[in-house]
């Protein structure tokens, strides 16, 4: 699948003709196939031309938009697969990544899932692996090139942290400040139609749709609304964060000047998935929707659950095999 780039440098709005009889009054809505897109910025009439926010219009032609900050560049990917399928022209240092603990999945009896796409740019390390027959819990961070592939000694701090992979029988734990809020009398907050719980006075909003619960956390009074339209606007325009999970949950929590925002789900009802880190709503979402189940690629292939290392490892080979050669 060849997929183009288009990168824009600078803040970066696409502007496009529309023939339309704007008035004040009247505000500009913005159709793509016959759907209408509610961008979180409305479209505007700017010297004769309509504005239109482009991450909104790209995502709803089918794109992908990331935002580099360090570089100030924003890249649109067009033909990128749908989400619980392999990420094309990503992160190439992935496979190589998961290879190198191939082997020790061999015990785990529990499906396992690994996401196919990763934000930012590598050298990625692996940090802290564990594995059980229950499940298995591994963090993903960025180390320099002379970093080994598993790292156990070599030190990382916390802005190392690319997020953290999780199997296990319950979802992530609450905050502290979290179970404090919500021993606290609830209120109603209106998010553009959806009505959310409010909790110290805007602190923390929690609501669901669709089996998925939503918990938004700011630091001061007010602020959770602020981090629940993060969260809205993160994620995918059918609703569901991660296909074909039974039910879900996804927390963004801003506390200080750093972001966390954890989701987990569970397909069973038994096995919880759970990514963390210190990113961006959209980042975290993102990944969960390029989660993939290792044998699904190729039916001859032993299950991931197999006992053996030998069988674990052709699992793995096969799935990085495939992921390569498309």
């Amino acid at each position: 699948m060849r997929i183009k780039w288009l990168v824009i440098v600078g803040t970066c709005i696409l502007a496009v003709t529309i023939t339309t009889a704007a008035l004040a009054a009247s505000p500009i809505k913005l159709i793509v196939n016959g759907r209408e897109i509610k961008p979180d910025v409305a479209p505007q009439l700017v010297n004769g031309r309509t504005m239109v926010p482009v991450r909104w219009l790209a995502e709803a032609l089918g794109a992908q938009v990331d935002w580099e900050a360090s570089t100030q560049t924003v890249r649109i990917a067009t033909g990128v697969p749908k989400p619980g399928q392999p990420a094309t022209g990503q992160q190439q240092t992935l496979p190589e990544l998961f290879r190198a603990v191939a082997e020790k999945f061999a015990g785990v009896e529990v499906p396992v899932y690994v996401p196919t796409w990763l934000p930012g740019d590598g050298p990625f390390r692996l940090a802290e692996f564990q594995a059980h027959k229950d499940g298995y819990r591994l963090k993903v961070i960025r180390g320099k090139e002379e970093y080994p592939s598993i790292v156990e000694n070599v030190p990382s701090s916390e802005a190392d942290l690319v997020v953290e992979v999780s199997a296990a029988n319950q979802p992530y734990p609450p905050y502290p400040t979290e179970a404090q809020l919500l021993a606290q009398p609830a209120g109603g907050v209106d998010l553009d139609g959806l009505t959310a719980r409010s909790y110290g006075d805007g602190m923390m909003l929690t609501w669901s749709a669709d089996n998925w619960e939503y918990t938004a956390l700011g630091h001061a009074p007010g602020e959770g609304v602020r981090v629940a339209r993060e969260i809205l606007q993160a994620l995918p325009s059918n609703g569901d964060p991660v296909p074909d999970a039974s039910q879900g949950k996804i927390r963004t929590a801003e506390l200080g000047n750093a972001t966390y925002t954890s989701a987990s789900w569970t397909y069973d009802g038994k096995t919880w998935y759970t990514l963390s880190g210190r990113a961006a709503p959209e980042a975290i979402v993102k990944m969960a929707g390029f989660m993939i189940l290792l044998p699904e690629l190729d039916a001859s292939s032993p299950a991931a659950t197999a006992s053996g290392g030998s069988e674990a490892r052709a699992t793995l080979d096969n799935y990085f095999r495939v992921l390569q050669s498309r």
